[in-house]
């Protein structure tokens, strides 16, 4: 079954145009800075094009504008500024928790990134980047949708926590060509290109591409302070290149994307237990995809959109031992999907659609010097349909949605959703929401099997499950300020661990054995002033509980502030962030100390021959914190960034 939906699907691609996915919207210059802001449509709620204020979710959107005065760099640079979003980094890859949940060394799989509507969640471990892996230069981005609660009942697998839509500028917005350089501290250099035009003809490009290298600093470590293991000092094992490129063609209905990137970091932890201090120590991940898609409006109340699509990624990881020992995975996947969407009525509108995947390649293997160690390949084929039904009564809307989807190598799913909307008057909305999701097992949890480690098989394994509720109330105050506060909770089912076998405490398998809760409130307010004035500022406080045992969970900070603003200072525009963040608990029972860290951008409007110039400066107050690292891990938290400095110049042509 799963086969033959997932091949005749494809052919409907090419039989049937559909509506395109997210695309760029200018604002009406007429509407104030705040109405500018809240007007910009947000796509991943819904898989269509809404008003903020209509959207059944807590939403935040960064325009690009505030990721060039704000001198964002990577997607992790943005998620430390939003509500209920913190960081962590291994000075391997970087981590996002989100409302008081993120597992050490959980890359990411419980968060469903998506580039203009496209899965970036690679289907070996789940994993998403949203640190210098990413390997795209957020200069292409015209903005990003995040939004919170589960999303599964769109999209399936591993949207548990949020879904974070990529909105590329297009061709017509760029209407240019764009050369930026970058030098910074820890011998970083960067170059990137960014091009974009629309012919007369209607054909509309957008091209990007960027390299970037950091040589990285002397990393010290007090748990490996010894004469043996170089008084803990890892020499130039922290350095990062990556680069990475895209191309996207529209025409009238049609359009084509195509985008490549790779990434090597050197790891100057030691993790697993490796040999400190060794040169060779590295990861390398690379990804590519390529989509098409069409459009077709068939009617006045109803559309179809079709897409298929290809998906690549690759890791390779190097970990010296007595010898070295060599990892690597690689998956690909062939998909498509066929969505509908029906204006029943004028406060009626059904959105579905049917979505088909081979994944044909999940291999994994590693090996040392003295043979195999793993060798397999697990492909797998998965088939989903959703359905959401939107009524709108008067001032009152109702949002309700269900997904099915089918697994021929893991447990299927059900993912409901419901929301109410109340708009208590014209400056105010009441959200109230339900949401159930679900992580499935990934290929590595579900395959990976080695007697000599003591680790089995367990065929009983099933997916993770979350069930949310949120209050959320939105108030206008004034013509400039938009305030929100949500109040949630969550409870996760089912979460996967490795743990000893019922049967024999020497032997370990993948198992569903946890449980987790969370209580908690954001409060937010943004501001947005007609002489170019923005800012925002949060706090978030959530207790979470690790039900099995009755305890704290690990890596969640009770405590988050946030401060930023934008100020214009013709020709220039000063950016400031501040976080706060109170101590999280360590999987080793340990505390890090609260922090705060503030960042100061001072960018240039465009000057004389189109150059403009961006200072950064990161962690102006050289705060010497620490987040937790994973089970793998001596530390138990590892330093972060300490003050850097960088310098951007762009000239447009």
């Amino acid at each position: 079954m799963f086969r033959i939906a997932t091949l005749l699907i494809p052919l409907q691609v090419l039989l049937v145009p559909g509506v395109a996915s997210a695309q760029t919207q200018e604002v009406d210059p007429g509407l104030s800075a705040l109405d500018s802001l809240l007007s910009l449509p947000v796509e991943a709620a819904a898989k269509y094009n809404q008003r903020r204020s209509d959207v059944a979710a807590s939403v935040s959107i960064i325009t690009s504008d505030e990721i060039a005065a704000y001198g964002f760099r990577t997607l992790a640079d943005v998620f430390q500024t939003l509500p209920g979003f913190y960081v962590s980094d291994d000075l391997n890859y970087s981590y996002v928790g989100v409302r008081g949940f993120s597992r050490p060394t959980d890359y990411n799989n419980r968060l469903l990134v998506l580039l203009d509507g496209h899965v970036m969640n690679e289907s070996f471990y789940g994993s998403t980047a949203t640190g210098t892996g990413f390997g795209l230069d957020l200069s292409m981005l015209d903005r990003i949708e995040v939004v919170r609660g589960p999303g599964s009942a769109l999209y399936g697998t591993s949207a548990m926590f949020a879904v974070v839509n990529l909105i590329t500028k297009s061709g017509r917005q760029i209407d240019g060509v764009e050369v930026a350089g970058a030098a910074g501290s820890n011998g970083t250099r960067e170059v990137s290109l960014l091009l974009g035009n629309q012919s007369d003809g209607g054909l509309n490009v957008m091209g990007s591409a960027n390299w970037s290298d950091v040589r990285g600093a002397d990393r010290y470590f007090s748990e490996f302070d010894d004469p043996s293991t170089n008084l803990g000092v890892a020499e130039g094992l922290d350095w990062d290149r990556w680069y990475g490129g895209r191309v996207v063609l529209t025409y009238g209905g049609f359009r084509l994307d195509l985008a490549g990137t790779s990434r090597s970091k050197g790891i100057p932890t030691a993790p697993w237990e490796t040999e400190f201090n060794h040169p060779d120590q590295k990861t390398t991940d690379g990804r590519a995809f390529a989509q098409a898609s069409l459009d077709l409006k068939v009617s006045e109340d109803k559309q179809l959109s079709a897409r298929g699509f290809w998906d690549r990624a690759w890791y390779d990881g190097i970990y010296p031992y007595e010898s070295l020992f060599f990892e690597e995975s690689s998956s690909s996947t062939l998909g498509s999907e066929v969505r509908f969407l029906w204006d029943v009525s004028a406060n009626n509108r059904l959105v579905g659609g049917v979505e088909g995947q081979l994944h044909h390649r999940a291999r994994f293997g590693s090996w040392d010097a003295d043979g195999e160690y793993f060798s397999g390949d697990f492909p797998f084929e998965q088939g989903s349909v959703y359905l959401q039904n939107e009524l709108q009564l008067g001032p009152a809307g109702m949002t309700l949605g269900v997904r099915y989807d089918a697994y021929s190598k893991a447990k299927n799913a059900v993912s409901p959703r419901a929301a109410l909307l109340l708009r208590a008057s014209r400056t105010a909305t009441v959200k109230l929401l339900y949401g159930n999701a679900f992580r499935v097992p990934t290929v590595y949890e579900r395959e990976y099997f080695h007697e000599d480690d003591g680790i089995v098989l367990n065929p009983g394994l099933g997916p993770e499950t979350i069930q949310t509720l949120e209050a959320a109330w939105e108030q206008r105050l004034g013509g400039s300020l938009l305030a929100r506060t949500s109040l949630f909770r969550y409870r996760i089912s089912d979460l996967i661990d490795l743990v000893e076998t019922p049967t024999d405490p020497l032997l370990q398998r993948y198992d569903n054995i946890s449980a987790a809760t969370a209580t908690g409130v954001e409060l937010e307010l943004t501001g947005a002033l007609d002489g170019g004035i923005t800012g925002y500022a949060s706090y978030t406080f959530q207790r979470t509980r690790d039900e099995t045992v009755e305890v704290e969970l690990s890596n969640s900070p009770a405590h988050m502030a946030k401060l930023g603003f934008t100020v214009p200072l013709q020709p220039l525009i000063l950016g400031t962030n501040a976080v706060y963040e109170s101590g999280r608990l360590t999987v080793q029972d340990t505390r890090t100390a609260s922090h705060f860290v503030l960042d100061l951008t001072l960018s240039s409007r465009v000057l004389a021959h189109g150059l403009s110039v961006t200072t950064s400066l990161r962690n102006v107050l050289g705060s010497d914190y620490r987040t937790p690292g994973g089970w793998e891990h001596v530390q138990a938290a590892l330093p972060q960034h300490g003050r850097r400095f960088y310098v951007d110049l762009r000239l447009r042509f």
